[in-house]
C-alpha cells in the first residue's frame, strides 16, 4: 500500500506533500514520509499508533483495546442478497458509525449515509468491495516503529481520549519517536472525526502545516 502511494506521488511529479494518516493510514503515512523526506513537508498521525496490533517485548506498550473489535463485530451484518442496494448501504453505515461515543446527530447520520451509497456503488462497479476487509487482515503485522526515528518533518498527533482501539499511550509513543513532534488530545471522542471534533482537529493540522511550507 505504500509503494501505492509513493507510486502514485512519483506518478504526479508532486514535489511538496502534507500527509495526513488515520489508524491503517498513521503508517502508511510514515512509511512514505521515511522514503521521500524531501517531499513530505508535514505529517499528521491520527488516532493510530507506532505498531498496530502486533508488538514486541521492547516495545512496552499496551495492547490494543478489545472494545472496538467487538464493537465493530457487532456492527458487521451484511446482507443475503448481493444486489440488495439497501441493505449494502445500511451495512456501510453501522460500520462507519460503530465507534460513535455520543449518539450521531442528524447531520451527521446524512453524510454517513451519503459516504456509504458513493463508497458502495462505487466498490460494487469496480468489483473492490471486499478489498478494505484485505487492507484490514494485511494490517495485522507489526508496524514499522523502527522509521519513525527517520522522519524530519513537523510531526502532529492527534488521538482521542477514549478511543476504542489504541491506548493513549500508542500515541504518546509516536510523539516520543518522531523528534520535535506534538502531541494534540481531543477529548469525549473515540476511534471517530465526528462533527463536534473537526476543527479542533483541522486547527491542530493546519498550525503544523504551515510548519513545513
Amino acid at each position: 500500500m505504500v509503494d501505492d502511494i509513493v507510486g502514485l506521488i512519483k506518478h504526479l511529479k508532486l514535489t511538496n506533500v502534507h500527509l495526513i494518516g488515520t489508524s491503517l493510514g498513521g503508517t502508511l503515512a510514515w512509511q512514505t514520509a521515511s522514503r521521500l523526506p524531501n517531499v513530505v513537508r508535514s505529517l499528521a498521525l491520527v488516532l493510530t499508533s507506532p505498531v498496530g496490533r502486533q508488538q514486541i517485548p521492547s516495545d512496552n506498550l499496551p495492547r490494543v483495546h478489545l472494545e472496538g473489535q467487538w464493537l465493530l463485530a457487532e456492527a458487521y451484518e451484511i446482507p443475503d442478497d448481493r444486489d440488495d442496494d439497501e441493505g449494502w448501504i445500511q451495512s456501510y453505515m453501522q460500520l462507519d458509525l460503530a465507534l460513535a461515543t455520543q449518539p450521531p446527530t442528524e447531520e451527521e447520520k446524512a453524510e454517513s449515509r451519503r459516504e456509504s451509497e458513493i463508497t458502495y456503488y462505487r466498490e460494487k462497479e469496480s468489483g473492490t468491495m471486499w478489498t478494505k476487509y484485505n487492507h484490514s487482515d494485511a494490517s495485522g503485522v507489526r508496524w514499522p516503529r523502527e522509521l519513525l526515528k527517520q522522519i524530519r518533518c513537523p510531526t502532529v498527533v492527534i488521538h482521542a481520549a477514549k478511543d476504542q482501539i489504541f491506548p493513549l499511550k500508542h500515541a504518546e509513543a509516536l510523539r516520543d519517536d518522531v523528534e520535535g513532534a506534538t502531541l494534540v488530545i481531543i477529548e469525549d471522542c473515540g476511534h471517530e472525526i465526528p462533527h463536534r471534533v473537526r476543527q479542533q482537529m483541522v486547527d491542530a493540522i493546519f498550525a503544523n502545516v504551515k510548519k513545513g511550507e
